[in-house]
């Protein structure tokens, strides 16, 4: 399955196929969702909260990043885009919001508060949002 990975607040899109993702890291993630989200397992400082085709990514109390999953223009898109926009002058995004990508996406509101954390903290994010969202989605 391909996936469109979009960054709402930069417009940065790549496209990745979730079967050549970790095996393992996908296992971990995917025992995330029964109970709705956790500690990110091997980053004690951070937890995910899930909710339904929605997550968002915290350091402590603080939330970085909100991404969701969908197809084309519906609600999750709607929200996240309403989200983006709120911070976008704060974060210094001058370019408008992309139309939503053909096929299944995960799109991604950056948060004020990631611009606080460390490179090294914020290096793993993407691709932890990949192998959750493939947890999601893939049986």
């Amino acid at each position: 399955m391909l996936l469109s990975h979009i960054t709402l607040t930069t417009g940065h899109l790549s496209v990745h196929r979730l079967d050549t993702l970790d095996r393992e890291a996908v296992a971990i993630c995917r025992a995330l969702l029964p109970t709705g989200g956790g500690p990110v397992p091997g980053f004690p400082a951070f937890r995910v909260e899930i909710h339904g085709p929605i997550f968002t990514i915290y350091r402590g109390r603080e939330p970085l990043v909100s991404c969701g999953m969908g197809r084309g223009r519906d609600a999750t898109w709607a929200s996240l885009c309403a989200l983006d926009e709120q911070f976008r002058a704060m974060l210094g995004a001058s370019q408008p919001i992309v139309p939503p990508p053909a096929g299944p996406w995960l799109a991604v509101a950056i948060l004020p508060p990631l611009a606080l954390i460390v490179n090294s903290d914020a290096a793993w994010i993407g691709d932890f949002e990949r192998c959750l969202a493939a947890a999601i989605l893939l049986p």
